[in-house]
């Protein structure tokens, strides 16, 4: 981070809250409709009502098969951070993992939102953030 004030910013304050998720049962085909209609990179795939895994883009197009089931394309555990993490561990976590995408839960582990490298990118480069979509 370029200053101590960033590295002491809050996640859920750079988060995305459009997050979509689906249960285990449904299928790659599922998965990359719904991300088509919401315009999302990424799936949050549920078991018994609680965060399972993830499904993004990149695995769709590594392993895609319209029939595979969500609960065997997805990547599991789910690696999440808390709300009151603060950015800098978030980029922490994310490099550590090798992940591009990083759900923020609340207390309960419900999913609040998701941090993506395109969210940090556009916090770091603020003036670029018109231009920039994710």
């Amino acid at each position: 981070m370029s200053s101590a004030k960033e590295s002491n910013i809050k996640i859920e304050k750079i988060m995305s809250t459009n997050v979509v998720s689906l249960d285990i049962s449904k299928t790659a085909a599922h998965a990359a409709d719904l991300m088509t209609e919401k315009r999302v990179g990424s799936v949050i795939v549920t078991k018994d009502c609680k965060a399972f895994g993830i499904v993004t883009e990149r695995d769709l197009v590594r392993r895609y098969s319209r029939n595979t089931l969500l609960e065997n394309l997805a990547s599991h555990p789910l690696i999440t951070a808390g709300s009151s993490t603060t950015v800098e561990t978030a980029v922490e976590i994310m490099l550590k993992n090798k992940i591009r995408k990083l759900p923020i839960v609340d207390a309960n582990e419900t999913i609040m939102g998701i941090v993506t490298v395109t969210d940090l990118s556009m916090f770091v480069m603020p003036t670029r953030k018109a231009g920039l979509t994710s």
